[in-house]
């Protein structure tokens, strides 16, 4: 890994470009979808006709293409559910909030699915999250799980408040952190065996 600057004085650097400017990839907090405000003053033109697909060859059959898969309706849980559900989850997020506080990689590696563990060491996911303006200015290249959580996850997370909770599926929610009026994604959180894990979107 190429670091021209020490590691306190880059982290104390990425956090304070977090806190003012954000960062740019898949894990800060993530601005829930929003209407826009004004319509574009140009209106692209519309994409030609798409030409007609060439008829199967006599004898052979088309394609068979998969039925898309329908779409799921976040599920309608009880005041109750909701209730117990956001005490877990904002009792796991002081938990993460103190271990990440404390740049402990372990302890925070053991709050992560098997699908972000692979995900966020993938070098090609790494590469792509090395983009970020923060981390380019300060020539930082991830390499690893543990550099992601150096230098990505330390400086945007380590102070995270739970406001609402957003259920995707039974066993799935978006915790969302309110700052002034905007909804931010903290983390998506999966349970798995009674234990609220951080997922990947």
């Amino acid at each position: 890994m190429k670091k021209q600057i020490g590691v306190g004085a880059v982290v104390i650097s990425v956090a304070l470009a977090f806190l003012f400017f954000g960062c740019a990839s898949a894990d800060p907090p993530i601005p829930v979808e929003e209407r826009p405000e004004t319509v574009p003053e140009e209106i692209p033109e519309p994409a030609p006709e798409p030409e007609p697909e060439p008829e199967p060859e006599p004898g052979r059959d088309p394609e068979v293409q998969p039925e898309p898969e329908p779409k799921r309706e976040p599920p309608e849980v009880s005041e109750e559910v909701y209730d117990q559900t956001f005490a877990e989850v904002e009792a796991t997020i002081g938990d993460l909030n103190r271990i990440i506080a404390s740049r402990d990689f372990d302890a925070w590696r053991q709050y992560l699915t098997e699908r972000y563990i692979r995900t966020y060491s993938d070098p090609r996911v790494l590469e792509q999250s090395s983009q970020s303006s923060v981390l380019v200015r300060n020539n930082i290249v991830l390499e690893s799980l543990e550099d992601y959580f150096t230098f990505v996850v330390v400086p945007s997370r380590a102070n995270a408040r739970l406001d609402d909770l957003v259920f995707i599926r039974e066993d799935t929610v978006e915790a969302i952190m309110i700052i002034g009026d905007r909804r931010y994604v903290l983390y998506l959180l999966k349970n798995v065996n009674d234990s609220w894990k951080i997922d990947t979107f």
